[in-house]
């Protein structure tokens, strides 16, 4: 099954952000459930990060709460909540098609 776990930074944590950056990218990068596409929000500016977008795929919804929470944008306090929900992809697409630009 597919999800989507949707994070909001809280205000002023750009530092937080910038600081744990690469521990994040490194913990998604080794989840030991699959992470078909993660990235971060750019809100109505498309430049500076509000938050966080990852669709992964795994059995349990308790998989995803456990990677969500385990993250080191979570742990280090950047994320104003974590919101998971089951997805269903109504069209083919792969992560190789998405412009990355």
């Amino acid at each position: 099954m597919y999800w989507t776990i949707h994070c909001l930074d809280k205000p002023n944590t750009s530092e937080i952000r910038q600081g744990v950056l690469g521990a994040h990218l490194a913990y998604v990068a080794s989840a030991a459930l699959h992470v078909v596409l993660a990235g971060p929000l750019l809100g109505n500016t498309g430049s500076a990060p509000s938050g966080s977008l990852l669709v992964v795929q795994a059995e349990q919804i308790g998989d995803v709460e456990a990677f969500a929470q385990g993250a080191p944008f979570a742990t280090a306090g950047l994320w104003d909540g974590i919101r998971i929900d089951a997805f269903s992809p109504t069209t083919p697409w792969s992560v190789a098609s998405l412009d990355t630009r």
